[in-house]
């Protein structure tokens, strides 16, 4: 409906983080088709597949217009930024890492009583771009241990008819976040399967700074994570998927030192306060420039 006019009202500092691919995809997730992650754009077949309105503004400038104006446009992650780079977003990017909350120790070490066989874990939104169906896939196959599943969404129905026949595959729904970090704290493995490019891939950060390792897809931020913290592993197969599963759950004391890795690195680069001081250091920097231009 002509949004990007949005971004240049006001006269204050004017920031946009890029949570999402709204700049550059007209459905926000950049994946073509509900099928696979988007490598060369049809955004018409997109945008009818995914129902939205036409956005006649995009075959115009208004949007580059508009996001000139900002005083910073900020990505979580350098393949979020190097992506909208890619896609014509030809401006400074800052790169500001998310946040995640950093349990003390004391609430690793205190004691949580927990039943039932090993498991690995998945949390977040039940949709067909999170992959999930490919980690059924693999559990099909796999029954040296459970899969708990934790979210909701549109594409959990066909998740669960996929899964009705793997019993030590658990579907748990939308569970109170305090429950959510005892399930991460005691996962062999937080997965991240997702298909699409995550723009940060915040539940592997949350795992790390519980010093639970985690195995993602190998794309997008994903991998970036995964490979600038060193807190787990990636795959680019089910079978390397599964291999990494097997490995963690043979090997207790990788498993731990993958886990410890990723909270020393989630300590250090993505508590609040970190955050907060580059967020202030950002906006420092676009005073200065208002200055210089006045």
């Amino acid at each position: 409906m002509g949004a990007p006019a949005i971004l240049q009202m006001g006269r204050g500092i004017r920031l946009y983080t890029t949570h999402e691919y709204w700049l550059i995809c007209p459905t926000h997730v950049l994946f073509k088709n509900d099928r696979e992650a988007c490598t060369s754009r049809s955004c018409l077949s997109c945008t009818v597949r995914s129902r939205r309105p036409p956005q006649w503004w995009r075959a115009t400038t208004r949007l580059y217009d508009a996001v000139i104006a900002l005083d910073a446009l900020i990505t979580p992650s350098r393949f979020t930024r190097d992506r909208h780079v890619l896609d014509g977003m030809a401006r400074d990017i800052a790169v500001l890492p998310h946040f995640v909350p950093i349990p003390s120790d004391d609430e690793l070490t205190s004691e949580v009583p927990t039943a039932g066989r090993p498991y690995f874990l998945y949390v977040g939104r039940l949709e067909r771009l999170k992959g999930l169906q490919d980690l059924l896939t693999v559990f099909a196959g796999y029954r040296e241990a459970e899969l708990l599943i934790v979210g909701s969404g549109a594409y959990e129905a066909t998740l669960r008819e996929a899964a009705a026949d793997l019993p030590h595959v658990r579907f748990l729904g939308a569970v109170h976040p305090a429950t959510v970090a005892e399930y991460v704290r005691h996962a062999i493995a937080l997965m991240v399967p997702s298909l699409c490019y995550e723009t940060f891939a915040l539940s592997a950060a949350e795992a790390m700074a519980y010093a639970t390792p985690v195995i993602g897809r190998r794309i997008g931020a994903v991998e970036e994570l995964i490979n600038s913290s060193g807190g787990g592993v990636t795959f680019g197969t089910l079978d390397e998927c599964q291999s990494a599963m097997e490995r963690l759950r043979q090997h207790p004391v990788e498993r731990d030192a993958l886990g410890a890795t990723g909270r020393a690195f989630a300590q250090r680069e993505w508590s609040i306060d970190v955050h907060l001081a580059r967020y202030d250091a950002l906006i420092a920097r676009c005073l200065s420039a208002r200055e210089v231009q006045r």
